[in-house]
């Protein structure tokens, strides 16, 4: 009841379009050979139900196309379709274990690879995943949460008086009228888009200093975390935080809000078993 699904949805809505080749059932990007024929499109928004097969998520044989055609013919799941999008998965510590497993050599390789019945065959999928679970459910495998870049707690700083009745009343005038109600933030909505197209142009160009990446991986390392995943999504962050507010260096609040994002997180994780002595550590120096 705190709004994840809503939000996770609302991500979506701020995506640009992307240009796909027509016909494409991967959204493959276009490769500006002659005499391709490209498509825009809104970016898709895929959910992953609970209940979902491995055949579904990976895709499988086409029976009704394959004895039609006298030929194996491929039905490509619900991953192909996420390509470039959102793939929302709701109440990840449900999730099946075999599929969890399907999704973190996805993450991983940033494609799908099929060998069965016959098919021997490999798509992209890079989709941005948000996922949302409810800890009093059961916890999220810890090597699952460390493939995820960015972990917030959606009550961590509890709502006021004012902002609840802000609530409840945003949400009955959507039941209302939702198309009104969109409209109120349509130029808050568009320009935050906007804000994303710009960011994504300004990236490549961000530029983070030798003692910034220092200070990153200190904090990982004083965080305990494992591996170097921590260190390496907060560099990203910082830059993408910078790029957000079109700057070409990142800040102090940049790395501030990387720490709290991406090595925290998984400080937490790694730390909750750690006895008190190893816990008690000093604060941490002010990032440069």
């Amino acid at each position: 009841g705190t709004a994840k699904s809503v939000m996770a949805r609302a991500i979506h809505m701020l995506m640009p379009p992307i240009e796909v080749v027509k016909g494409s059932q991967y959204n493959a990007a276009p490769r500006g050979v002659d005499g391709e024929e490209t498509a825009v499109i809104r970016a898709p928004f895929v959910q992953l139900p609970l209940n979902v097969t491995e055949d579904r998520l990976v895709g499988s044989v086409d029976v009704e196309a394959s004895v039609r055609t006298g030929k194996t013919v491929f039905q490509p799941g619900l991953l192909a379709r996420a390509h470039r999008g959102v793939l929302y998965i709701d109440e990840l510590n449900l999730l099946d274990d075999s599929l969890a497993n399907v999704l973190l050599d996805v993450l991983s390789e940033g494609c799908v690879r099929i060998e069965r019945e016959g098919i021997s065959l490999t798509h992209p999928c890079r989709p941005l995943l948000i996922a949302t679970y409810n800890p009093e459910e059961g916890e999220v495998r810890p090597h699952f949460m460390d493939r995820l870049a960015i972990s917030l707690s959606a009550d961590s700083s509890p709502l006021n008086l004012d902002q609840r009745i802000e609530a409840v009343e945003a949400v009955n005038n959507y039941s209302n009228d939702a198309l009104k109600y969109a409209a109120t933030y349509t130029e808050e909505t568009d320009g935050m888009a906007t804000s994303i197209i710009l960011a994504r142009e300004y990236l490549p160009e961000i530029e983070m200093s030798k003692e910034q990446k220092v200070y990153l991986a200190q904090e990982a390392a004083r965080a305990q975390c494992q591996g170097h995943r921590a260190e390496i999504f907060a560099a990203e962050l910082a830059k993408t935080a910078a790029a957000l507010e079109g700057r070409d260096v990142v800040s102090k609040e940049d790395l501030r809000l990387a720490v709290k994002l991406c090595i925290l997180p998984r400080a937490k994780i790694q730390m909750d078993n750690q006895p008190d002595d190893q816990q008690q550590q000093q604060p941490p120096p002010p990032p440069p």
